[in-house]
């Protein structure tokens, strides 16, 4: 067994896998991610939604998905699934029929689209990666912005992203412990959060929506320890701990 290094747009990768695994959004083992080729063509015949997981190395094809971690729904009813570990994003109709699949450009280090939402316009907004990428609703590109690195429109390690009702680009910088919000052309207005457990803090935020009053919801990683009395003395039995493994990316994968 000999041993080969991992290039950059490998290790790149696999952390951004290894981060969305860590948020419990992936379906289907870490290998089978890893080891994907994006689909071609399109095919617009119906496809159920619930089709069966094809192996890891194989081609998928309309309607199969390897490890999807975010769906929307914009306002004609199409259904935008982020088919991450198939590099892509596929479009189906209310129905369920496929209409369409997105391939996001290759503009960064890596193709693997961790999150996408749906604005107002019914623009696809694409988390790839480090960069956030704007496609209008047939899946035309528009524009992009983002990067690694600890600037305005930078970000450490992002994971999840959403819009509110103005079309402003929500972006949950999870190894920043902060939110980035750009407005509907991409330019920085301002971001909050801190590495912490104190109010306003954050720990590795795993989630992020925004509601009907346009207030961000955020979901942090932090234990706190009031809480658990709260819901014992409610009724609720604590049954679940979560664990959360790594390893350093620097070693080498064997071959």
């Amino acid at each position: 067994m000999s041993e080969t290094p991992e290039s950059s747009s490998d290790l790149t990768r696999r952390a951004l896998l290894q981060r969305a695994a860590v948020a419990g959004a992936l379906a289907t083992p870490a290998a089978g991610l890893l080891a994907t080729s994006p689909a071609s063509g399109s095919d617009t015949s119906e496809v159920p939604l619930a089709e069966a997981e094809p192996q890891a190395g194989t081609t998928a094809g309309p309607g199969e998905f390897r490890g999807p971690q975010g769906i929307s729904v914009d306002s004609t009813g199409k259904i935008v699934v982020t088919d991450s570990g198939n590099e892509r994003l596929q479009v189906f109709d209310s129905n369920g029929t496929f209409q369409f699949q997105v391939t996001p450009l290759s503009d960064a280090d890596t193709v693997f689209p961790v999150d996408s939402a749906v604005d107002g316009n019914d623009r696809i907004i694409v988390l790839n990666g480090y960069r956030v990428q704007v496609y209008n609703a047939q899946g035309q590109f528009q524009f992009a912005f983002g990067s690694a690195g600890a600037g305005p429109a930078q970000f450490a390690g992002p994971s999840a992203l959403t819009v509110d009702s103005q079309n402003n680009i929500i972006v949950l910088d999870s190894e920043g412990h902060q939110v980035k919000v750009f407005d509907q052309n991409g330019l920085f207005r301002f971001k909050f959060g801190s590495l912490g457990s104190g109010n306003g803090q954050l720990n590795t935020p795993l989630g992020i929506a925004v509601d009907g009053s346009n207030n961000i919801v955020v979901r942090s990683n932090v234990v706190r320890p009031e809480s658990h009395p709260f819901y014992e003395k409610i009724g609720y039995e604590r049954k679940k701990t979560q664990h959360v493994y790594a390893r350093s990316l620097g070693k080498h994968a064997c071959a």
